[in-house]
Parts: structure tokens; sequence; C-alpha cells
């Protein structure tokens, strides 16, 4: 089922459940009148459960084009708890504000200052093809969006090591720093993932900050972060040495290319140069392993040079 916040009522008017908390009045309009879906004008029905919050749904899932996915719990209370955190950061804020010139609903909208922003809230993983075509629409529009990622899609391997997706890439915010922005409704706690610098294609370093909602402003997400780059270099080296002291696995299609060129060059990951697996935060831009393209790189351009040709 697709569940909204707000619905049209019969005579035109908007009715907001984030707003409306008379049970028993919503029980009788409920009982009298029907309801609307602003975006694709279908029918929806008021749900007043005890166990989600109040909201409507689509009687099919794939009736509404402003929608690409149905919701889940902890989605729809983390839309609700930022919608919340908005409003009291003196946003002027709407919550699955439907843009009719782009079709799309983001899960929140907000303005200040003449400023527009869409706030996407991913809790699953979406194809990458949906994602550009959700953020270049807004960009057409003059838009600005941000994509904040579900808590429960943080996969961390230790203090600084999380897993990576394409979900992740996509959402990565890049100014002052390269930065992850996680929000988990169960916690009630931003996730402020600095200093994002990737080992391989699903492997990035990072430095984790936990911001509670009611101690972090709007700009304090987006602030750069002061972080010691020494730790960094350290967890770096144990990593990078880890990876030249184990054989590489021959079955990994990603390493095929890199193997292929050690054995070219008569060279094994242990013999590496010590310049192949430098720490690059803009290396997220790449496609391939770092490993692989910073071999290719120095191996085939720059280790074939003369001393004082470059």
């Amino acid at each position: 089922m697709i569940t909204i916040f707000i619905a049209k009522r019969e005579n035109g008017e908007k009715i907001h459940l984030l707003y409306n908390c008379n049970e028993e009045l919503l029980r009788r309009m409920r009982q009298q009148e029907r309801f609307f879906c602003v975006a694709c004008g279908k029918e929806v029905q008021m749900k007043l459960g005890k166990q989600k919050s109040w909201h409507f749904a689509h009687k099919k899932v794939d009736s509404c084009l402003a929608f690409y996915e149905a919701e889940s719990t902890y989605h729809m209370h983390g839309k609700e708890l930022l919608y919340r955190w908005f409003k009291r950061q003196n946003f002027q804020v709407d919550i699955e504000y439907y843009l009719p010139e782009i079709k799309q609903r983001p899960d929140v909208f907000v303005e200040r200052a003449g400023r527009k922003i869409a706030i996407e809230y991913q809790c699953a993983n979406l194809a990458i093809e949906q994602l550009y075509k959700r953020t270049y629409s807004y960009w057409q529009a003059g838009i600005q969006v941000i994509w904040i990622v579900g808590g429960n899609q943080l996969k961390k391997q230790s203090a600084y090591w999380m897993k990576f997706s394409s979900l992740m890439a996509f959402s990565l915010q890049s100014y002052p720093q390269p930065l992850l922005i996680f929000f988990c409704p169960k916690q009630k706690s931003f996730m402020k993932c600095a200093f994002v610098t990737p080992f391989s294609t699903n492997v990035f370093f990072s430095h984790t900050i936990y911001l509670p909602t009611d101690a972090t402003t709007f700009e304090m997400l987006f602030s750069p972060v002061p972080f010691g780059k020494e730790r960094l270099g350290e967890e770096w080296k144990k990593r990078k040495k880890n990876f030249r002291q184990n054989a590489l696995p021959i079955w990994n299609y990603n390493y095929k290319s890199l193997l292929r060129l050690l054995y070219q060059f008569k060279c094994t990951p242990a013999s590496f140069p010590s310049e192949i697996g430098v720490p690059l935060p803009s290396a997220f831009a790449f496609q391939t392993n770092p490993f692989i393209w910073q071999a290719f790189l120095y191996m085939k351009c720059i280790g074939e040079l003369a001393v004082g040709e470059c």
C-alpha cells in the first residue's frame, strides 16, 4: 500500500493528518466523506490505527506515479520526524509537497530566504537510473535536493570503515568536504559520516558523528568536521598492508584487469610501489577500485617515464 499524510476532501480542501489530532472528528469524517490523492486524484483510505502514524493509503500499490515505492513504517516515522525537525528550524516546510511541473513529490519540501530544497529520505536501495532522474528533475526546476539515507542502510564494519552502495555514492554531499547524512527515527539521531574516502568500490573510510535531533541545527549537519588526519593515515596503512599481503581473488571480476596488469609487469601486490593506493576523497567519482586505476596510471604512464621527464 502506498501511504501519504495529506489528501484532498471532496470539496477540494486539503486535510493533513500530522496536524489533526481529534480522533473522534476524523472517524466521523471517514464515515461521511471520500478522500483523494493530491497527485493522481485517485481515492485513498484514511487509516487511524494504533501501531502506525495516521495516514492515507492508496488502494493499489502501483496506482500513483508520484510515488516510486511503498513506504515502510521505518520510512514513514522518519519522514514525520524530519518534517517536525525542519519545522523547529524555522523553515517553511511541507510534507509530501506535490510539484506538478516535474510530477514528483519529495518527502519534505523546505524554503528559507528564497532557497528551495527537496529532502529525499531513502531507506531502501533504488536503481541508479531512478536516483539520477529524480535528482536531475529537481535541478531543472531550480530546486536543490538533499538525499538523507535511512539509518537502516548504515553498515559499519568497524569504527572507521563502512560498506558502501550506489545509493550512498549518489547521496554524497561534496561541500565543504565529502560527507553522508543518515537519519534513524528509532534513535532520533542523525549520523554524519565525514571524510568519506573510498578504499575499494564498496568499502569506505569515514569518521562518524552522532547528532541527536533535539540538539542539532540544519547548519550543524553541513559544517566542517574537525578530525585529525593522522587517524586516516593509520587506518589506511593497516588496510593497505592487509591488501598487499593477501592474494587477490582470481574469481572476482573487479580484480581481473589488475591481475593481468601485474602479470604483464611481473609484479605482485606485495611489491606494489607505495604510490599506488593513495587515499583520495575525490576518488568516489570513479566507479573503479582505487588500487586498479592508480596501478594503471602509475605502471602504464608514470612508471615508464625516466627521472626528470614529468
